[in-house]
């Protein structure tokens, strides 16, 4: 079996982690630029895209996208797999046709791009170290992303954590 050859991105922050939530000092994180292709994701909270429904506001963003089903238990060839981004009306509410190969040691996923900033892929279920504000902060920066969004606002560059 060959495994995929993934770009390495190494985060030493747990931003893209389930437990990141996003504050009302934070720009979010945003995949819409990110180059289609392999990654491998290595960080200290956990090196997987996580399986379970993330909500709008973890992993940093106002829309994480996490693993929809399980990933392959042993080493195996890419596979097809969805990525279900998350909204306030639902745990997927938009998704991503991605592929998955367990490359024994790591997993490898070919990823694309999302549709618009404040979109982001989720990696990391461990606990992170960072603060968190009180969860209307959280909820009145998502409000007021959103509105700015809507008006066409500039939305600033938070592609930092790649």
């Amino acid at each position: 079996m060959n495994c995929a050859k993934p770009i390495v991105v190494r985060l030493s922050t747990g931003i893209r982690s389930m437990n990141s939530i996003m504050t009302s000092n934070d720009n979010g994180s945003c995949d819409n630029e990110l180059a289609q292709g392999w990654y491998r994701f290595e960080t200290p909270y956990g090196n997987r895209m996580p399986e379970q429904p993330a909500s709008p506001g973890m992993c940093n963003t106002m829309v994480p996208f996490w693993f929809y089903g399980r990933h392959p238990p042993q080493p195996s060839m890419p596979m097809p797999a969805v990525a279900c981004g998350a909204d306030e009306t639902d745990s997927c509410s938009y998704y991503a046709n991605i592929r998955v190969q367990h490359c024994g040691t790591y997993m490898a996923y070919y990823l694309q791009p999302l549709p618009r900033c404040f979109m982001a892929y989720c990696i990391g279920e461990r606990l992170s170290r960072r603060r968190y504000r009180n969860a209307s902060d959280i909820f009145a920066h998502l409000r007021n992303m959103t509105t700015e969004m809507s008006t066409g606002a500039t939305s600033p560059d938070a592609n930092e954590d790649r």
